[in-house]
């Protein structure tokens, strides 16, 4: 289900979940068009198994023992699974981003890329267009640096 969690336009996301629901219920649809019908019959009859429930001890101490194991298993989830990817994600990101950027790049329309270090800012530091976009892309500023 990561699949619909990572998909980022609607077009996709509502075709991934109609995959998804098919693929959950396709036993079922199965069941319903090839059982005969007093199968069916029998399944719709059916009475729900009763489980009892628990009792002294066993009942007091249950959902402190989930409350334990979840409390062990995040942690651990987070080591062996979360960690590695915020370090593949902060690697990019200083590949990226960090070093020197003070230069510009622009792709031209045949795909051809051409770059320049300019010989002083188009836009001044203290300019309004400057300052908006240095405070949406949280960079720091030039002045600190």
């Amino acid at each position: 289900m990561a699949f619909l969690a990572s998909t980022v336009r609607i077009e996709r996301l509502l075709l991934n979940a109609f995959t998804l629901q098919v693929i959950l219920h396709c036993d079922e649809l199965v069941f319903a068009v090839l059982a005969p019908a007093s199968c069916l019959q029998l399944i719709k009859d059916a009475v729900p198994l009763r489980v009892p429930g628990l009792t002294g001890w066993k009942r007091l101490s249950t959902p402190w023992i989930k409350l334990s194991l979840l409390a062990i298993a995040l942690p651990v989830a987070f080591v062996y699974t979360l960690a590695p990817r915020i370090r593949i994600m902060e690697d990019a990101l200083e590949a990226l981003c960090g070093g020197d950027v003070s230069f510009l790049a622009v792709e031209l329309a045949d795909g051809a890329v051409v770059t320049a270090v300019p010989e002083k800012p188009s836009t001044g530091v203290q300019s309004y267009c400057y300052r908006a976009i240095l405070q949406r892309t949280g960079l720091p500023s030039a002045r600190a640096g």
